[in-house]
């Protein structure tokens, strides 16, 4: 197919409905202007650390303004990245020579008109570290990475991610975080349908718990984004820290395990640490879209994925984990995302040799489930109320809904 016809196709398939969009830069062509439907009152973002002398041969117009890439992607003075405000259409053009331009790394990120107008909707693009704060009772935060400038011997090194910490926020407020960009309806709570991480941790029969220790997250995505109903604070980081053996920080804690799309990936393990004397429950949350076998074991909860695909599938277990394990039969099995959780309760009676193990695998749909559901509170991390009645209601809950 000719270069011309490439172009054309590629014309076609964005000149469509106005609605959030990322176009990366590879996609320029030297041979002509790309012009893109857009809402007017929208906001054009750049993410990239790509070499400034390239960047500013690229030109996005809109209406009667003009900007290089170069500019577009500097900050403003309170370290907020600068964007661009569109009429009716958007055109970008390049004078990069087409060798050049296969080796940009960066993309332009366009949002909806609404988007760009609520107060509760913001942008943050990472190339070094960025704290975000957030006090308002919803918000919504689009995470733009940038392509990482360190060496690993990792074979499964992302090429873009997300190093979080210290997430911090309260028992009532839920917070999600999610693949891809927020869509048009992105405010619509039904419409929660991406989440591949929450805190609290839901099941579909009620119960929920919340996790005060949260590990550090590795989010190996180029783009993603936070929905939170209620105030939150993070750290995050462009750096790669190698995760293939892990010890977690506490034994009442849950964390994150991302594969992208069409990226290597390597066995990981987590090794979690252990109270004996007490009761415990684990389990994982995991959505998976892939094109060979995926297994995923933890004490208690097993899930061997065949060369398919499956949505927020939450299991539970009636037991303490030792070690989670995620392998594959490919070193590049597809996209999932694994997160999993561990928590301890009451001492357990001294005349039991402990608990029994029950695994169950059950699906969640994050977006039906509202925040008035009952709470399980800690204190210095430890989930003194949380017993063996509790336990047996989960279970049963469990059950119950397998039933039915």
């Amino acid at each position: 197919m000719s270069r011309s016809c490439i172009f054309l196709l590629l014309l076609l398939s964005i000149s469509v409905q106005a609605v959030p969009k990322v176009i990366y830069l590879t996609q320029f062509s030297s041979i002509g202007t790309i012009t893109v439907s857009v809402e007017s009152g929208a906001h054009v973002y750049l993410a990239s650390n790509d070499d400034n002398q390239l960047l500013k041969n690229i030109q996005l117009t809109s209406g009667g303004t003009t900007i290089t890439c170069d500019r577009l992607g500097d900050s403003n003075d309170d370290e907020s990245p600068k964007f661009l405000t569109t009429s009716s259409s958007l055109e970008l053009s390049t004078s990069n020579n087409d060798s050049i331009t296969y080796m940009l790394s960066g993309y332009i990120y366009i949002t909806t008109n609404q988007q760009a107008r609520d107060p509760t909707f913001s942008v943050y693009v990472l190339k070094t570290t960025q704290s975000i704060s957030k006090i308002g009772m919803m918000s919504t935060v689009v995470v733009l990475n940038t392509r990482l400038n360190q060496v690993s011997i990792d074979n499964d090194a992302p090429r873009m991610t997300s190093y979080v910490t210290n997430i911090n926020h309260s028992p009532n407020t839920n917070l999600y975080f999610q693949w891809g960009i927020p869509d048009f309806d992105w405010n619509d709570v039904t419409n929660n349908t991406h989440t591949f991480f929450m805190n609290p941790v839901f099941s579909q029969n009620g119960l929920n718990v919340f996790f005060p220790n949260i590990e550090p997250l590795q989010i190996k995505l180029d783009y993603w984004y936070i929905t939170s109903m209620g105030p939150f604070n993070m750290d995050l980081e462009n750096r790669y820290v190698s995760d293939h053996k892990y010890t977690t920080t506490s034994v009442n804690t849950t964390g994150l395990i991302v594969s992208g799309e069409n990226k290597p990936y390597d066995e990981h393990v987590v090794n979690f640490q252990t109270d004996n004397s007490r009761e415990g429950i684990s389990g994982t949350y995991v959505s998976a879209f892939i094109s060979n076998d995926l297994l995923i074991s933890m004490t208690g909860v097993s899930n061997f994925i065949n060369r398919s695909s499956e949505t927020q599938n939450l299991g539970w277990a009636l037991a303490a984990p030792t070690r989670l394990t995620i392998n594959s039969t490919s070193p590049v099995p597809g996209t999932f995302y694994c997160q999993y959780f561990a928590f301890t309760g009451e001492l357990l009676p001294t005349t039991t040799a402990g608990p029994t193990t029950v695994t169950q695998t059950t699906p969640s749909t994050v977006g039906q489930v509202t925040s008035t559901a009952p709470v399980i509170t800690t204190t210095k991390g430890a989930f003194t109320g949380f017993g063996a009645m509790e336990l047996l209601i989960l279970l049963f809950s469990v059950f119950l809904y397998r039933l039915f």
